[in-house]
């Protein structure tokens, strides 16, 4: 049954930690700013419980583990990048961990290890059922609370993209049926003694059983590795009619290993027609082999011709294969696509606002609305504007955001595609003038008929060619060249926004090796991104709190106490003058280089000060009266 914890436990007068361990200890242990009292205070005692009652639908039998300590081991272990091993002994004998998870006492028992499992279990189960992730909601709750409590506004946001490779091997074709025919023979056997086996693979023919026996007999590439090219695609097609076979004769059509081998054969191989008598008649004497009589017969398809969301590994059927270009460095990813949205208005507080997780097929241009309504969910609001790159850059999205009631300034860096040829201008008259970079002549475009499958009617021009022919322009041309003036003449500090999301993806993506996870399957990488997220946020606000960066803090107090309106009228005064240059620099991106310089310069002079001291103090020791 489900039944909400309390935050944490008391502590008692002779097992609470503070009154054991001492005084000098106990105090750390009980200070407000320690690493373990601001991640209790700001991450356990503010999980939200009531969205996971929907795992414990019964309203008898023994009550739930406390779902706030459960979360927050979650979040320590890929915080710290902890094994689960290590995960288990820091919460039962590390101090920290516990006053971390709300545990006051040395005798507290933190949830053991299957309860943990089935909390994760029945959150993934939950998933898969009804498409609703309970860490995510989680997630978004915590940081709209931050942004609350530490009155953030999100004026401005960014975002980015991150490719993650899954744990799996690469693999040739061969390899991927194999496994795949493995796995599938395994599932049969599993949870059957080795002598009732034959009760369950009675429906299978003596040949392929003798076949799926001699594959399971070793590893994959086993198997390829002593295979020419030729002896490779004619294995291939020989597993291709046994799998046909087995989908045809397999009893449980509804189990996951059956769905992943109709999958498999969906993606990897096609029924080709049979045309000739002949070869109707080869196909009659092979039914046995294979397809159904005279109808077809199974082919392999074209390498060339598989999409990118074919089965990559039998091991994690989620993954999807992308390759992506960025300037003349190339990524191929078999995994998955993440996108983080962060908060950047200047003077305040940095959070991860939202987080998406999908197969690596997912273009950027697609996370962008999502990551929109997510962020206007936390903050209450939409923001002013919007830092992305030029993959972000998409017709729809830009639709989407002049949609919006509240009109939303979008700063893009770049747009994917080569430049055209062409500049374009419109006279006074409305027209288009089209100049050709190459040869400097200048025409005015002519409308043309605008086609039957153009969306929303869009105008569409043309010119002449000087070979006499015509060059027909369309309107969408017209409007990213007008759009890349706009992203050439943009300041310096505005383009200097988005690249710092970057700073965010690495700290949140700190922990892959290069770019590939330790995990498998898209749920567990959502919940790998978001608790990542919530420790980046309660990270930074640790710093905060611990108040990292004083002078700016002071300066930014400083100035709003001057900005007041108590205060407006003495700040116009003249004496003030030094003030307003102060907080004009800090409003800049040199107010830090300015503070490191002022530093430096007094610094050296008070050491170049201390050694002309002692040098005179050495030639003469009434020197040092002639200096003061």
């Amino acid at each position: 049954m489900f039944k909400k914890s309390l935050s944490s436990t008391g502590a008692s007068l002779f097992t609470g930690m503070s009154q054991v361990v001492g005084l000098k200890k106990g105090s750390y242990l009980d200070d407000a700013k320690s690493w373990h009292n601001v991640f209790f205070s700001g991450i356990t005692s503010r999980i939200d419980e009531s969205p996971y009652a929907v795992l414990y639908p019964s309203k008898t039998g023994r009550r739930n583990a406390p779902i706030r300590q459960l979360v927050a081991m979650m979040v320590l272990k890929e915080g710290e990048n902890w094994t689960d091993k290590q995960l288990f002994e820091q919460s039962r004998f590390n101090l920290l961990v516990l006053l971390a998870l709300g545990l006051r006492n040395l005798t507290d028992e933190p949830p053991v290890a299957s309860t943990y499992y089935e909390f994760k279990k029945k959150v993934r189960t939950h998933y898969e059922a009804t498409g609703e992730d309970l860490l995510e909601q989680t997630f978004s709750n915590l940081a709209k609370d931050q942004v609350l409590r530490y009155e953030v506004s999100g004026q401005r946001v960014r975002m980015d993209s991150k490719l993650i490779a899954s744990n799996i091997a690469n693999c040739t074709r061969l390899q991927l049926v194999i496994s795949v025919l493995q796995q599938f023979y395994k599932s049969l056997a599993k949870d059957m003694p080795p002598k009732d086996i034959s009760s369950t693979t009675s429906w299978l023919s003596s040949s392929d059983l003798k076949i799926l026996k001699a594959l399971c007999s070793k590893a994959c590439d086993a198997h390829t590795y002593p295979l020419t090219t030729v002896e490779k695609r004619s294995e291939l097609e020989r597993l291709g009619l046994l799998i046909h076979r087995l989908l045809q004769t397999s009893p449980d059509k509804a189990s996951p290993s059956y769905q992943l081998l109709h999958r498999l054969f969906s993606e990897q191989y096609h029924f080709k027609p049979v045309d000739d008598q002949e070869d109707k008649g080869q196909h009659d004497k092979s039914d046995n082999d294979g397809a159904s009589e005279g109808v077809s017969s199974i082919e392999l398809r074209d390498k060339k011709n598989l999409a990118g969301n074919t089965l990559q590994s039998a091991h994690d059927a989620d993954a999807t294969f992308r390759r992506k270009e960025s300037g003349q460095k190339e990524q191929f990813i078999k995994g998955y696509s993440s996108n983080i949205t962060e908060n950047c208005t200047p003077g305040e507080l940095n959070l991860i606002l939202a987080a998406q997780i999908e197969n690596a097929g997912y273009s950027d241009d697609q996370y962008f609305q999502q990551a929109l309504n997510q962020s206007e969910q936390v903050l209450g609001s939409l923001p002013d504007e919007v830092a992305t790159d030029g993959a972000y850059n998409s017709t729809k999205n830009l639709h989407f955001i002049q949609q919006k009631d509240k009109p939303i300034q979008w700063h893009l860096t770049a747009i994917q595609g080569t430049p055209s040829n062409f500049d374009y201008q419109w006279n006074e008259q409305g027209q288009l003038l089209v100049t050709d970079k190459r040869t400097g002549q200048t025409q005015i475009a002519k409308k043309a008929k605008t086609r039957a499958t153009t969306k929303n009617k869009a105008p569409r021009y043309r010119i002449k060619e000087p070979n006499g022919t015509y060059r027909y322009i369309e309107h969408k041309a017209v409007l990213t060249y007008f759009r890349r003036q706009q992203i050439k003449n943009l300041p310096k500090e505005i383009k200097n926004i988005r690249p710092n999301v970057e700073a965010t993806i690495h700290q949140v993506f700190f922990h892959l090796n290069g770019q590939q996870s330790k995990y498998r399957g898209i749920i567990a990488h959502r919940h790998m991104v978001f608790t990542r997220c919530i420790w980046v946020n309660y990270r930074r606000i640790s710093d905060k709190i611990n108040q990292k960066g004083r002078w700016k803090l002071f300066f930014r107090t400083f100035t709003t106490i001057i900005h007041s309106p108590a205060n407006q009228c003495a700040y116009n005064l003249k004496p003030f003058n030094f003030f307003r240059k102060i907080n004009s620099y800090f409003n800049t991106p040199y107010f830090i280089p300015l503070c490191q310089g002022t530093f430096f310069i007094l610094s050296f002079r008070s050491r170049l000060f201390v050694t002309k001291v002692i040098i005179l103090s050495k030639i003469n020791k009434n020197s040092i009266k002639c200096l003061v």
